[in-house]
């Protein structure tokens, strides 16, 4: 059943939940508590119930802050094996740590304020669209 005023829920958005909860669930049993894991978060407590049920929708910033705060990569909560993410990247001409360091260093410092509206280092911007082959 959809709440009114909310579109349903589509087979991609259902998987990615259900992984991001199975990745959490293992995540949570290398701490001593439920508390321990939820303190580490980053994140409020009933966000993470809810990711951790497999409800919500999680913005990319909570992905993020969930990652750094467990030590693990975004691509890790959602499942995706590293190898998969690398040959991606390469495919658009960047090496997975030039990715990682990029997503770290927005997630720490904020790179993506609304005072710098969002834009991108220029570096970044001319690899955007994928080589021609």
């Amino acid at each position: 059943m959809t709440m009114p005023g909310r579109k349903p829920a589509d087979t991609t958005d259902r998987w990615l939940n259900s992984v991001l909860a199975l990745r959490l669930r293992q995540i949570e049993r290398s701490f001593p508590s439920y508390s321990a894991f939820a303190e580490k978060s980053g994140i409020s407590r009933r966000t993470l119930a809810l990711l951790r049920n497999g409800k919500g929708n999680p913005s990319f910033a909570t992905l993020l802050t969930l990652a750094a705060s467990y030590e693990v990569s975004v691509w890790s909560l959602l499942g995706i094996r590293a190898e998969t993410v690398s040959s991606g990247v390469e495919s658009y001409g960047f090496s997975t740590d030039e990715v990682e360091n990029l997503l770290m260093h927005e997630h720490s410092n904020k790179l993506f304020r609304d005072d710098q509206e969002g834009q991108l280092p220029e570096r970044y911007v001319s690899k955007i669209e994928p080589p021609d082959n």
